[in-house]
């Protein structure tokens, strides 16, 4: 009978986990990030999890007499792709980028330093950023972007018996050189999903393991 869309590859193709977030690995749109490139730039610890967002942007042409939405009359004219995510560690070089500013010490070198920029500059960006995680059967699925910046600003609250998190956003950004060659209507992304061909299913447990290591 046909009641539902479970298929006999559905346990093994749902996300599942946590994420592990990165920046400074190469960016290629064709060969996916080692584990240990990325293991070099995580970004931080987190709680309370994260999520990715993809939306291409449209146009619909309007035609007199048209009334209902056509796909051919559609026209992608954009995308937008951001993650969010919480963190645990305040690191100075993590604030600087939330708060676009610059970053110094104090006269007495026992204190780093942030103070206001007045303008975006390219240690402000993140360079190779995305997020790791893995599908139900342990397979790695991969986010990359070239570009992103922390577009939410710096926000700490702080309060008894608890810890706090610094929650925000990274935006998915194009640059001069991407653009030059792809056009500015489309963002420098890459999903990386590992094929079934040569791999080797974990059972839940041990790939709930594998995605909080």
């Amino acid at each position: 009978m046909l009641n539902n869309g479970f298929t006999a590859n559905t346990p093994t193709e749902i996300p599942f986990g946590e994420a592990v977030y990165f920046q400074g690995v190469e960016y290629s749109e064709t060969v996916a990030p080692t584990e240990e490139a990325i293991k070099a730039g995580i970004i931080g610890a987190t709680q309370e999890g994260g999520k990715v967002v993809f939306a291409p942007e449209f146009f619909d042409i309007p035609v007199d007499g048209v009334n209902v939405p056509m796909v051919e009359l559609k026209k992608k004219i954009g995308e937008k792709s951001h993650i969010e995510a919480s963190f645990l560690e305040m690191k100075p070089e993590f604030v600087q980028k939330q708060v676009i500013g610059k970053l110094g010490e104090s006269t007495d070198k026992k204190y780093a330093v942030i103070t206001s920029d007045d303008q975006l500059r390219p240690g402000h960006v993140y360079k190779g950023c995305g997020c790791f995680t893995r599908l139900s059967d342990g397979r790695p699925f991969i986010v990359l972007y070239k570009n992103a910046i922390w577009t939410t600003g710096f926000e700490n609250e702080n309060k008894a018996k608890t810890n706090s998190v610094l929650k925000g956003t990274f935006e998915c950004h194009t640059d001069a050189e991407y653009a030059a060659e792809h056009g500015t209507s489309k963002l420098p992304y890459a999903l990386f999903i590992r094929n079934k061909d040569g791999w080797t299913a974990v059972n839940a447990d041990e790939a709930a393991a594998a995605a909080a290591s």
